[in-house]
């Protein structure tokens, strides 16, 4: 048997446990293998996450998050790294990035080889998926794997102990080095059976990162799924790549679901193992289920966990029905992607289809069942100007989502937004691949608006938002850093979170929202931390077979 080391590099939030490692890891300790995981989430790694303007967008009262000591460290990664390695002595490197910190996955790994530790790294992810031969550039990376890793993880693992070549049928594309060339497996399209994976493995995580922020709470939080993929096209999304990959599959949707009884059963052992309040459900669009399937769902997850979560979908696809079966979840959230305010843009770049009305209906009727609604906006996009971007910003207004936040557009190349602005030479390549992430800056310089302007208009999103227009003149003011306006700035900054906690109060739905989590903060699960659930009846550990009382129900809906 092997040892895997994990890596997660990037900058991920507090309370936030990525899928695929956590899925990846389950599968390793399934087939009997040990794992571990290096995780730079705490680690101050030199780019600003822009914490003072998102914490000003997204909570209504200031969080300390050194009550469970949630800051980054001023260490140095690479030398934790190889002190990692010397403790675990790792067989294999497993290694996932995104392309914003792929620059910083590849410095660490060509450090670690540099250091004498030549040690086999398996790459994957969705970096890897849109960017392949970028990944294969670099010699500290041995294997890349192209989509889906769980059907491909063991076999590769048996490929790199023995020492042998992968394939040549391997359930995804997966390239490698043989003799100084670079060579590609040929595909066999094989689809990953979701009920056969195992429950995620959160063990290797540090405690801390079990705490998620939520209007001005810090929650014991989850990051779970109970379906994967999307059929749409939207033109900043890997998925565009993920379905053009899978499109010759027989019965390919785009789309696919847990059975209803295990994803309730997985979040009742994850809620009870690990003393969870909350969960993000990372779901592309749960109400791409139909209604029936979707009330399924929701008496499953009624009857076991029951704890509130927060999730995302396509505007299309809110019913009314459907709402009200994730009130009956606790549902204390619900994200929608608005990204921008102009017509025209958001139907032929984006590829989102959907109308202003349509989208304030959405939010209508989210607001008439008593759902918090968010609105995600994005900005900074190839071939936006101001007037757009201000266009978004009185969609934002009229909309009367309960909560608007907006990201810089990062140009992830490979899908075709990301292309478009490489296309549009807004953007140097070279930069975009050192880029380290940084929430508060844009890569693009585009002739129709300055990248001091887009993050000038980004500092000052929240007051745009909410605040009267008549004040707009001095927020433009403000957008640009100076000693005096700083100062200014200040004090609007402690007016906005005052005034952002008295609305929070008063509107209905952040009442309802608030009120779950106090309950959940409070909420007893049966047996003690760590516990195997009792429901789940079987000799073997959590990482043995996922199937339970109800495999025969797992293989007939096949």
């Amino acid at each position: 048997m092997a040892k895997i080391l994990f890596t997660l590099i990037g900058a991920s939030s507090p309370g936030t446990q990525p899928l695929n490692v956590s899925i990846l890891s389950g599968i390793c300790k399934r087939a009997g293998h040990e794992t571990d995981l290096f995780d730079t989430t705490f680690m101050n790694l030199g780019f600003d996450l822009d914490t003072e303007v998102s914490q000003r967008d997204t909570v209504f009262e200031k969080i300390d998050y050194t009550k469970h000591n949630l800051i980054r460290e001023d260490v140095d990664a690479k030398l934790l790294f190889i002190r990692k390695i010397k403790e675990f002595k790792p067989d294999i490197i497993a290694a996932s990035a995104m392309s914003d910190m792929f620059y910083w996955t590849h410095q660490l790994l060509t450090f670690m080889k540099s250091e004498g530790h030549d040690i086999p790294v398996i790459c994957g992810g969705i970096h890897s998926t849109l960017q392949p031969d970028d990944v294969m550039k670099y010699d500290c990376i041995d294997y890349n794997v192209i989509g889906e890793g769980e059907d491909i993880i063991l076999p590769l693992i048996e490929d790199v102990l023995n020492k042998r070549e992968p394939g040549p049928m391997t359930p995804v594309p997966v390239m490698y080095r043989k003799d100084g060339e670079i060579k590609k497996t040929i595909t066999q399209h094989k689809l990953v059976d979701m009920d056969e994976l195992p429950f995620l493995d959160w063990e290797n995580y540090e405690d801390r990162q079990f705490y998620r922020p939520f209007m001005g709470k810090l929650l014991r939080s989850g990051d779970v799924q109970s379906m994967r993929g999307c059929p749409r096209k939207c033109s900043y999304c890997a998925n565009v790549e993920l379905n053009q990959q899978y499109a010759k599959m027989k019965g390919w949707t785009g789309w696919r679901t847990y059975d209803s009884k295990r994803f309730a059963e997985e979040t009742k052992y994850l809620a009870t193992k690990h003393n969870l309040e909350f969960f993000k459900f990372y779901d592309e669009d749960m109400l791409l289920r139909p209604v029936d399937d979707m009330a399924k769902l929701a008496e499953d997850y009624k009857k076991t966990v029951n704890i509130p979560f927060t999730m995302q979908c396509h505007p299309s696809t809110i019913t009314k029905d459907k709402l009200k079966l994730l009130e009956s979840m606790n549902c204390a959230s619900l994200t929608l992607s608005m990204e921008c305010g102009n017509p025209h843009y958001r139907r032929t770049i984006l590829k989102r289809h959907y109308s202003d009305h349509a989208f304030m209906k959405a939010i209508n009727n989210l607001n008439e069942v008593g759902l918090r609604s968010s609105a995600l906006t994005m900005i900074g996009m190839p071939r936006e100007s101001r007037k757009m971007i201000f266009e978004t910003i009185e969609l934002g207004r009229k909309a009367g989502a309960t909560h608007t936040n907006t990201n810089i557009f990062f140009p992830y190349f490979g899908t075709p937004l990301g292309d478009m602005a490489k296309d549009d030479k807004v953007c140097k390549p070279d930069e975009v691949r050192k880029a380290k992430f940084d929430a508060s800056r844009t890569l693009l310089n585009m002739p129709q608006i300055a990248p001091a302007e887009v993050e000038g208009i980004r500092k000052m999103w929240s007051f745009y938002l909410n605040w009267p227009k008549f004040m707009f003149p001095i927020f433009k003011w403000l957008e640009t850093d100076s000693p005096i306006r700083n100062r200014v700035l200040k004090v609007f900054n402690s007016m906005d979170y005052k005034y952002k906690s008295f609305m929070h109060h008063k509107d209905p739905q952040s009442r309802r929202a608030l009120e779950l989590v106090e309950k959940s903060e409070n909420r007893e699960f049966p047996g003690n931390r760590g516990e195997k659930h009792k429901q789940y009846e079987r000799k073997e550990d959590i990482f043995g077979s996922v199937k339970s009382k109800h495999e025969d129900q797992f293989h007939n809906q096949g």
